[in-house]
């Protein structure tokens, strides 16, 4: 899996406090150089290699020793230690030997060991295996015992044992998303292709459980019972881990005005676990306590929440933390099992985490406080002018976290999305092309995709405002207030305007057929229209430039691919990529479709009308994708109305992989 990095944050021990050698080691602890070689071998004493110097060179620093001794110390006052209850007690330092820089300065380490034991909390940063990322869903599980991270990363499940610096692949593990151990972790469960699948470590063949469309989180009890939330809308399910047949384990309450019942997390016991509650109005949403036996009671809203909960013991039986999101980050705050409430201030843990809207985070914790999570994307980036054949033609606005990008009908303006990397706050700008003034419109959490009307004056985008997240319009001009244009409901987002102002392309989460594309009148009144309800999901669609199509992206063959439709529906269909396509827009006369490849190049496709029907021809590539000497992988694009240059988003040579970090003791960073 590579190496394991130190925090960047971690300041390297000064040049006079290295130790350069095994008889400089000794000597500094006044024993002979057999005693601490044996150290380092048998309770792992914080020795490092040089990987550019002779073999048996070496290196230590004193601050790393001094902890080390006054650790191994505190464990010999508690309980005297032999070899044998050493290696028992699994009293072992797990060094991260990674050279920083040009010195070559390894200052990266952990010990797997008993809460309270460490004297401070560490931490570190995991690389993920070679040409990899994580999954577009949680990917992090960490065992029970704090020995054994999984990763679903590309090309499927990574198993890595902490005190190894490689991962493997399981085997048939392909698309693999949301692992979760069993409690005494000798096996792991997942989901791919649709399914709720387990294995047992470390060489068991996956077994399908059910089915799981689109997972939204999942626990598996001391009771041989596995939680889980198998789509997007709905009421948590439970299954014998052994197998058999899903049933409904919480229920809606429509009074709530709930549709979504996700993370699931068991408190001690097995019995009871937590799970959010999201619905239509968002200040709703709360975490809540859920039992697996009738007798345990109706259901419990804990404390409101954007997220689900996982409860971390403490050194109490009846007393412990809880770990939620907010407001872009980790948070804690202590709990007590007994009377179900919180108490004390609310600490943060963690900055940037990994999360989703269903409330699911991308975090694992075991049971000696380690703790594991994933940090949000980041994604430098700056819009850039590309020719059809791959040149550059400079580059627009300024370098940011870019989210989303819209060029106006009259080409004078680009809308955006920039995100706050501070506290993940979302905001709507506007940047005059002409006259190269930014100016941020509105701010806040939860907007996204800027939809422009065909008069370049205003921008209808998508904001969870203390409710799903649903449609406003916005003036880019004088003192704009955003309007709602539907009541609030299930989630919504805006696609596109038609040319004559008439009608809203939007796209719906349902919980039957997953994303739908409706048509909102503009004009006149009027209630939405389904256009498209497929078993697969919608998305993405934009109108033909005369209106009479609409292109969009579906799923519904097992593969995303672009499809063309006439408008309104009912006069013929058209599949226009082969392989893969995403995200289509059209050329200003209609004669050519463009759309993203699997390997992120620009495809287009020409279009030919006769007798008003569309005839697509073969795509070819344009440029771009993994495999391209331009470099350029393209994210998200806007063409010219000619197609002769595009508005180019990629992730920059500076952007991070999404860090994954692992902290000891975390209980500690509340402090």
């Amino acid at each position: 899996m590579g190496d394991i990095r130190p925090n960047s944050s971690v300041p390297a021990p000064p040049g006079h406090q290295r130790l350069e050698s095994w008889k400089e080691i000794a000597a500094y602890l006044g024993r002979e150089v057999r005693t601490v070689q044996r150290w380092e071998a048998e309770e792992g004493l914080p020795v490092h290699r040089h990987p550019h110097k002779k073999l048996g060179t070496v290196h230590a620093f004193r601050p790393e020793i001094d902890i080390w001794m006054r650790d191994r110390k505190a464990v010999l006052e508690k309980e005297p230690l032999g070899p044998a209850s050493t290696r028992s007690r699994q009293v072992l330092w797990v060094l991260a030997g990674l050279v920083v820089g040009a010195a070559g300065v390894s200052i990266a380490w952990w010990r797997l060991a008993r809460p309270g034991e460490l004297h401070q909390s560490l931490q570190v940063e995991i690389a993920l295996p070679p040409q990899t990322t994580l999954m577009n869903g949680p990917s992090l599980a960490l065992s029970p015992d704090g020995r054994r991270l999984a990763l679903a990363a590309s090309g499927g499940l990574w198993l890595r044992n902490l005190d190894e610096t490689g991962a493997r692949l399981v085997p048939g593990t392909s698309d693999a998303i949301a692992p979760f151990w069993s409690p005494d972790g000798r096996e792991i469960a997942f989901f791919a292709g649709g399914k709720l699948k387990k294995l047992a470590f470390p060489d068991g063949i996956p077994e399908t459980l059910c089915d799981a469309p689109d997972p939204q989180g999942a626990a598996w009890s001391q009771k041989g019972v596995i939680v889980f939330a198998p789509n997007l809308e709905g009421p948590l399910f439970r299954i014998a881990a052994a197998g058999g047949r899903p049933t409904p384990v919480t229920q809606l309450d429509a009074a709530r005005q709930e549709y979504l019942h996700s993370a699931p997390s068991f408190l001690p016991g097995g019995e009871r676990f937590l799970y959010h509650a999201r619905g239509a109005q968002g200040a709703n949403d709360a975490v809540v306590l859920g039992s697996l036996e009738s007798s345990g009671g109706k259901p419990a809203r804990l404390f409101s929440s954007a997220s689900g909960a996982l409860y971390s013991p403490g050194a109490r039986s009846e007393r412990g933390h809880v770990l939620f999101f907010k407001e872009g980050n980790l948070a804690a705050q202590a709990f007590d099992l007994k009377t179900h409430r919180l108490s004390g201030a609310v600490g943060v843990v963690a900055r940037r985490i990994r999360y989703w809207a269903s409330g699911v985070m991308d975090l694992g914790l075991s049971k000696n406080d380690l703790l594991v999570y994933a940090q949000e994307d980041l994604r430098i980036s700056r819009p850039k002018w590309i020719g059809r054949h791959g040149s550059h033609l400079g580059e627009v606005g300024e370098p940011g976290e870019y989210k989303a990008l819209r060029l106006s009908p009259n080409q004078r303006k680009l809308a955006s999305v920039r995100i706050n990397a501070s506290d993940l706050t979302g905001g709507i700008w506007c940047l005059d092309l002409v006259r190269g003034v930014d100016t941020k419109l509105a701010g806040g959490v939860g907007m996204d995709d800027p939809t422009w009307t065909p008069d370049s004056a205003h921008l209808v985008f998508t904001w969870e405002r203390n409710e799903a997240a649903n449609l406003y319009r916005l003036a880019v001009t004088g003192s704009p207030t955003p309007e709602a244009l539907l009541p609030a409901g299930r989630d919504r987002w805006p696609l596109d305007c038609s040319r004559d102002g008439r009608f809203l392309l939007y796209a719906e989460i349902d919980p039957a057929t997953k994303f739908d594309v409706w048509a909102l009148p503009l004009q006149g009144g009027g209630a939405p229209k389904p256009l498209l309800r497929g078993p697969g999901k919608e998305n993405e669609a934009r109108f033909s430039p005369d209106g009479k199509f609409i292109a969009y992206q579906s799923d519904e063959s097992g593969h995303v691919q672009v499809y063309i439709q006439t408008f309104p529906p009912g006069g013929g269909r058209w599949q226009i990529s082969v392989d893969h396509g995403a995200e289509p827009r059209w050329r200003g006369d209609g004669r050519e479709l463009f759309y993203i490849s699997g390997d992120h190049a620009l495809m287009a496709a020409p279009i030919a009308l006769q007798q008003g029907k569309p005839h697509p021809g073969k795509p070819v590539r344009l440029f771009g994708g993994t495999d391209s000497h331009s470099g350029i992988r393209v994210w998200k694009y806007e063409p010219s109305p000619d197609g002769q240059r595009f508005l180019v988003l990629t992730p920059s040579e500076k952007s991070a992989a999404t860090p994954v970090h692992l902290v000891t003791s975390w209980r500690k960073t509340l402090k």
